[in-house]
C-alpha cells in the first residue's frame, strides 16, 4: 500500500504544485524522472520490506522452538523403549528407542525430535524436519490396472478432469493451445495387482552416496470404514527398469495422510534377480546403464485406494537451506512491490494521483483474478455450464438458481446474454494477458510453507517478467511525460 500511494501521488503533486517546472529548467530529462521514482520508490519499500523479513525469519523459527520431556515410558522385551512425550504447544509425541538407547518420536506438526537415553534419565532434543528446503526429483509415473497391465490409474470420482487452459500465454489466447491443465489423481486398488511404478533418471552414486530419500505424499481413498485406527497398509519395491525380474523385497509402511512420509532406502537390501534370492547392490543391481532406478507402490488392503500424483512421490537428493529458500520467497514479494511501483509511476504520468491510484489497483486486482479468468473462458469455449459469464451469473444470483443449470430465458435473450457475457469475457481475457500474473509470485511462498525450494528457474522467470513490464511501464510513462505540457 505504501508502495501504491508514493508511486501514485508523488508526480501529480508536484505537477500540481509547480516544483516539477524548477526541475524541468535546469534541465532534467524525463528519462530520469521515471527512473529516478521507480528506483527511488523501490529503495523506500525495500528499506521496509528487509527489516521485516528479517523479523518474520526469527520470529517463524522462535515460533517452532519448543521442548519436551518423557512423561510416559516403558521398556520393551528386546531391551528397547517406547514411551510418550509430555504435552507442550498443544501436542505431544509418541517415540521408540532401540536397545542402544537411541530413537526418534513420530512427526506431529511438521517436526519430530530425537529421544536417547542418557546414563539413566531420557533426553527429548529440539525439533527437526520443521524448517525445511527440499530438492525434489521427480520421475515418471505409470500406473497398472487390476490385471497388472498398463492403464490410467483408477478414477474414484472427478480425479482425471480438465481445469483451465495449460497456458496462460499468447498461444492460449489465440486459441492455439490444444488441451487443458488436468488435475491427474491415479488410484491404486489394495489386495490387486494394481501398482504405481515411478522411473527416476540420473540416480548415481554421488548423488545418493548413502542411498536413495524417498518421500511420500500419499492420498487415501476408503470404501468401507475398517479401521479407523490403523492406518491403510502399502509396499514399496525397488526394481531394475530394463530387468523388472531384479526386485527387491517389499518395504512395508503405513500411509500417513497430510504429511511427508521419509523412506531411506538402503545401499544394499535382500531380493532376487529373478532365479535366485540374494543380497542386491543399489547401483549395481537395480540402477540400469542409463542411471535409471524404479519404485513400485502398491495398497495392501483390500478394498482400500492410495492415491498419487507426479509429485506426490520422489528422490531428496539434497536439500537447501531454510533461510536462503525464505529470501527468496521475500525476493518475490519485492518483485510484486517493483511492478506495483512501475504502474503507479506510469500511470501518474498521465492521470491524477487518485485516478492513479485506482488505475494501479485495478491492474492488482485484475492481475490476481487472471487464473478465474482463463478457467471462464475455458468453460466458454467446451459450452460447459459452470455458472457462466458475469451477466448470466448475476441473473442467477438474483434468482438463486443454481450455478451449475442452464439460464432459464427464451431463446432471443438467452443469445444476448450468451453473446454480452462473451464480448465481456474475451476482452477480460485479452487484458489479463497482458498484465502481469500475480498469483504465480504469491504461490512462491507457498513452497517455503510446505517445505520445498523455490527453484532457481522459477525466481529467474519471475525476475524477467519484472524487468520486462517496469521496461514497459518506463517507456509508457516516458511517452507520456515527454508528451505533457508540464509548465502551462
Amino acid at each position: 500500500m505504501l508502495a501504491l500511494f508514493l508511486s501514485c501521488f508523488s508526480l501529480p503533486n508536484e505537477i500540481k504544485s509547480r516544483t516539477i517546472y524548477t526541475i524541468v529548467t535546469k534541465p532534467v530529462r524525463p528519462t530520469e524522472m521515471m527512473l529516478g521514482r521507480i528506483f527511488g520508490f523501490t529503495a523506500v519499500g525495500t528499506l521496509l520490506l528487509v527489516p521485516m523479513g528479517i523479523a518474520s525469519y526469527f520470529f517463524v523459527t522462535r515460533g517452532i522452538d519448543h521442548s519436551h520431556e518423557v512423561a510416559e515410558i516403558e521398556e520393551l522385551p528386546d531391551g528397547g523403549y517406547k514411551g510418550v512425550t509430555s504435552f507442550d504447544r498443544n501436542h505431544s509425541h509418541e517415540f521408540t528407542i532401540d536397545p542402544e538407547g537411541n530413537g526418534l518420536t513420530e512427526f506431529d506438526r511438521g517436526h519430530r525430535h530425537v529421544v536417547y537415553k542418557s546414563g539413566d534419565d531420557f533426553v527429548v532434543g529440539p525439533p527437526e524436519g520443521a524448517l525445511r528446503a527440499r530438492v525434489p526429483r521427480y520421475g515418471e509415473v505409470t500406473f497398472l490396472n487390476r490385471a497388472g497391465e498398463v492403464a490410467a490409474g483408477i478414477d474414484v470420482g472427478n480425479e482425471h478432469r480438465d481445469d483451465g487452459y495449460g497456458s496462460a500465454g499468447i498461444s492460449r489466447f489465440l486459441g492455439a493451445t490444444i488441451g487443458a491443465r488436468r488435475i491427474e489423481h491415479g488410484y491404486i486398488e489394495g489386495g490387486t495387482l494394481c501398482a504405481a511404478i515411478i522411473k527416476f533418471d540420473g540416480v548415481t552414486e554421488s548423488s545418493f552416496p548413502e542411498g536413495l530419500p524417498l518421500e511420500l505424499r500419499l492420498r487415501v481413498f476408503r470404501t468401507f470404514k475398517a479401521d479407523i485406527v490403523t492406518p491403510i497398509r502399502g509396499t514399496i519395491t525397488v526394481r531394475n527398469p530394463d530387468n523388472p525380474a531384479v526386485e527387491s523385497e517389499p518395504f512395508p509402511f503405513f500411509t500417513k495422510e497430510y504429511i511427508v512420509d521419509e523412506h531411506a532406502l538402503p545401499l544394499t537390501m535382500k531380493g532376487t534377480d529373478g532365479s535366485t534370492s540374494r543380497e542386491l547392490s543399489l547401483f549395481k543391481d537395480l540402477v540400469n546403464d542409463k542411471q535409471q532406478v524404479e519404485v513400485v507402490i502398491r495398497c495392501l488392503d483390500r478394498g482400500q485406494y492410495l492415491g498419487l500424483t507426479k509429485g506426490d512421490v520422489y528422490l531428496r537428493p539434497a536439500e537447501s537451506s531454510f533461510w536462503w529458500n525464505m529470501t527468496k520467497a521475500y525476493i518475490t514479494i519485492w518483485l510484486q512491490m517493483v511492478i506495483v511501483i512501475a504502474f503507479g509511476v506510469m500511470f501518474s504520468t498521465m492521470l491524477s494521483g487518485p485516478v492513479a491510484m485506482i488505475a494501479t489497483a485495478v491492474v492488482v486486482v485484475l492481475g490476481f483474478s487472471a487464473e478465474s479468468v482463463y478457467d471462464t473462458r475455458y468453460y466458454l469455449d467446451r459450452g460447459e455450464t459452470m455458472g457462466g459469464g458475469p451477466i448470466e451469473a448475476l441473473i442467477k444470483t438474483v434468482r438463486q438458481d443454481p450455478y451449475t443449470m442452464e439460464l432459464d430465458l427464451q431463446e432471443v435473450p438467452l443469445k444476448i446474454v450468451k453473446g454480452a457475457d462473451a464480448v465481456i469475457v474475451y476482452s477480460l481475457d485479452a487484458i489479463v494477458t497482458a498484465l502481469p500474473n500475480l498469483p504465480k509470485m504469491v504461490g512462491a511462498s507457498e513452497y517455503v510453507a510446505s517445505g520445498f525450494d523455490i527453484y532457481g528457474s522459477l525466481l529467474a522467470r519471475h525476475i524477467v517478467a519484472t524487468l520486462s513490464y517496469v521496461i514497459l511501464a518506463f517507456f509508457v510513462g516516458y511517452f507520456f511525460l515527454k508528451t505533457r505540457e508540464i509548465a502551462a
